[in-house]
């Protein structure tokens, strides 16, 4: 869907504006998994806020999911196995904080009140760069 992406950039700059929408996102990641709670949640912080503004960033260049630079997530996931994070457990926080991600960019769409298919549209579109994220921090 034309223009998509535009709205997925929109609703990205917005949560990672938001320190309570990050703040969630951190904790569902940590609680998840144990292996990332032990590291310092503001590490986990930093992280995620970097993955966001890398994500604003490729779409501001008007990048798709599957191409672009992805080296946040690469670094993510290298640093992460440095650390002795098992992938089992980089990947219980990774989707912890990919759903929550997700269900506070959707809350915030119905906020706008947004009709339904052009919410699923959105989350379809959200999901696919999401998800193009965490496979480059599966390969880190």
């Amino acid at each position: 869907m034309p223009g998509m992406s535009a709205m997925v950039r929109r609703v990205l700059e917005a949560v990672a504006a938001d320190d309570k929408v990050v703040e969630r996102v951190v904790d569902a990641a940590r609680g998840n998994s144990p292996e990332v709670a032990l590291l310092p949640a503001e590490e986990n912080r930093r992280h995620i806020a970097f993955l966001l503004s890398e994500g604003i960033a490729h779409l501001e260049r008007g990048g798709s999911p599957d191409d672009g630079d992805f080296s946040a997530a690469l670094s993510l996931g290298s640093d992460r196995a440095a650390q002795g994070v098992s992938m089992a457990g980089l990947l219980r926080g990774v989707h912890a904080g990919r759903t929550e991600l997700i269900r506070a960019s959707v809350e915030l769409v119905r906020s706008l009140e947004v009709d339904d298919g052009t919410i699923l549209d959105f989350m379809i579109d959200l999901d696919h760069y999401v998800g193009a994220v965490e496979r480059h921090i599966i390969s880190g």
